[in-house]
Parts: structure tokens; sequence; C-alpha cells
């Protein structure tokens, strides 16, 4: 990413943030992807999960061109104050969601879609969560943080089944990001889920 490919980067971010912030991004979605495909070869499934880079890149775009407008209207210095974790997990969360770059071609069902409640069919919405999750850890000064089971499912299910506004996952990370600050067992727990 660079400067000139949105009027308000230059105004708030330097061109090595983005840069770095699209790198680690996209190598987190390209080990996503490698670890959905080794799940799918133990479970003797023939497909093939791949990480569009395209849609990688046009993922971290628009989540960074909705962070660049955020902080261009609300902050009086936007190049020195930085976007906290909630908005950076509700904005790639919203664009993950949305533009979908983990493909799954499942050889065997060519014609038909995945059924909904096949693992494969749910991974960008895992993919949102992981990397939302990693977001408020690294806020927290913690390695990672994993969602219980049940809020876990519950989560893929509203971003797969329901029309999620940015404003109820703002609202919904900054619950996950308090719960993290708390310490609160009641939503996370630091190891990851089997």
């Amino acid at each position: 990413m660079t400067q000139g490919e949105h009027p308000l980067f230059s105004a708030v971010f330097d061109d090595n943030v983005l840069r770095e912030a699209h790198k680690c991004f996209h190598v987190f979605a390209i080990d996503c992807a490698k670890f959905a495909s080794d799940f799918a070869r133990s479970a003797n499934r023939n497909v093939q999960v791949l990480a569009s880079p395209k849609l990688l890149y046009e993922t971290s775009l628009s989540a960074y061109i909705d962070i660049a407008r955020f902080k261009h209207f609300h902050f009086q210095d936007p190049k020195n104050n930085k976007s906290d974790a909630v908005k950076r997990a509700a904005y790639f969360t919203k664009w993950i969601v949305r533009l979908r770059p983990i493909i799954v071609i499942d050889q065997e069902r060519l014609e038909d879609p995945p059924p909904a409640e096949d693992p494969l069919a749910l991974l960008n919405e895992d993919l949102a969560i992981q990397w939302s999750a990693l977001c408020i850890a690294q806020d927290h000064g913690r390695k990672d943080l994993f969602l219980r089971t049940k809020f876990h499912s519950d989560f893929i299910y509203y971003l797969r089944m329901r029309e999620v506004t940015t404003d109820g996952l703002l609202m919904a990370y900054e619950f996950l990001h308090k719960s993290a600050a708390d310490g609160s067992d009641n939503v996370f727990m630091e190891f990851p889920l089997v």
C-alpha cells in the first residue's frame, strides 16, 4: 500500500506503518489457509484452501481506508494518534467477512455450495475473529487470546448469518477488549481451540 492509493493516507499514516500492517495480515491469513488446508487433508477431504493475494490486499486496503477516515474525522493530529485495537478489529472483520479472502475449492462439490455447518465454509468468519483477537491481545501485551467455544461459535454464526453493522462490531470488540483488560475468564482463554 502506498500513500497515493487514497487521499487520506498521507494525512494519517506513515508509508512504513501501512506496509508492515498489510504484510502482517497477509502472513496471518496465509497461515490460516495452510492450517485449514492441513485440517481438510487430515479429514480426508478433497479440497484446496487458498488465500487470494488480490482479496487479501483489498481487505487490508479497505480496512485501512475506513481507519483513515475515522482518524481524519476524530483526531486532532491523526498521523500521531494510533487507532486502537477495537477499531482495527471491527474494520478488518467488516472487510474479511465482506470480501472473503480465504477461498475453498471442494473437488467433490464443484456445483454445490458447501453446507452452512461445514467448518470450511466458515473460514473467513473464523479468520476475522482470530485476527481481531490477535489485535486485542497485542493491545494488552499478550501473545494470544482465544474465545471460549460457545462464544466463538455464536460470534461466527452472527457474522455468517446476520447483518452485523460496523457499529455493532465496534461494540462487540469493545466488550471483548474490556474483558481482556479485566482478565475475565467469561470470554477468553489463553490456549487454542481444538
